[in-house]
């Protein structure tokens, strides 16, 4: 008997370590398992916010889109006076500089007119001279003087228009450029306000495209963009200087504006493709 219960107390010891382990062991895994979830979870969500960043300043692969050449600066001149044209030296296609005179109008009237005014400017500042010396000496009024200020006055402001007429004889080149077109022919008399000439600028030069809407998640101005042109073939860097302000809802496109090196090949109205760098 006594050897029977020694060899059963081990036995019931045995049965007694299970079953304290079973339930310990049950409640370990759960615990253990959300722990891993929790860090799975949260190393997931470190390489997300990562790798986020990233793709957005990262552009995926583009297929180019189409650009057209722009001149910053366009202008048509119209005549200021109504006068007989004299000299339009430049044609179609020819380039002038910065102050070349574009168009040269008979100004003889105006001249005159000039001369005459300047002339009675000078009378009326000898009157007003010796009337400042007559008040001296009380051999005329005070008022006398006024009326002599005066008489200066109004002929100074009738040289300063008979001036702005004359100046107005030539017109000067605002800036470098292209003849577009002639709007008018020597030997014409050019009416009041008149277009006589269409210049366009060939200083500065942008590309405006147009890009498809989902290239606003990376795109900044400063951005470069590489040109080819269609009618030169050549190639070209131009730097974003403006992003269009609003999304066309029908095309789901925007307006992108870069601005282009000076080069003489490059003309306004040329088209071409660019992606970007």
């Amino acid at each position: 008997m006594t050897g029977s219960r020694a060899g059963i107390r081990p036995l019931r010891h045995a049965l007694t370590f299970q079953e304290q382990m079973k339930p310990t062991g049950m409640r370990i895994a759960p615990t253990r398992l959300r722990a891993h979830a929790r860090a799975a979870l949260l190393l997931g969500w470190v390489v997300q916010s990562l790798l986020l960043p990233a793709q957005a300043q990262t552009p995926p692969t583009q297929k180019p889109v189409r650009v057209v050449v722009q001149a910053l600066m366009q202008a048509t001149l119209s005549a200021e006076i109504a006068a007989r044209i004299k000299s339009m030296p430049l044609r179609e296609g020819d380039s002038f500089n910065k102050g070349d005179t574009l168009v040269a109008f008979d100004c003889e009237i105006f001249e005159a007119q000039r001369d005459k005014v300047s002339a009675e400017l000078r009378a009326a500042q000898a009157k007003l001279d010796n009337d400042a010396q007559l008040v001296k000496t009380r051999s005329i009024g005070a008022l006398e003087v006024v009326l002599s200020e005066v008489s200066v006055q109004r002929a100074q402001a009738e040289w300063r228009m008979a001036k702005i007429n004359t100046d107005r004889c030539t017109i000067s080149a605002p800036w470098a450029g292209r003849v577009i077109a002639r709007k008018a022919q020597e030997l014409e008399v050019a009416k009041l306000q008149q277009e006589v000439l269409s210049i366009v600028s060939t200083e500065s030069l942008e590309v405006m495209a147009v890009a498809p809407a989902q290239w606003l998640r990376f795109l900044r101005a400063g951005q470069i963009l590489d040109v080819r042109i269609d009618e030169t073939g050549s190639r070209h860097s131009a730097q974003i200087v403006a992003i269009g302000s609003q999304v066309d809802a029908v095309s789901q496109t925007v307006t992108v504006r870069a601005r282009l090196a000076s080069d003489p090949k490059l003309l306004p109205g040329m088209t071409g493709d660019a992606k970007l760098r």
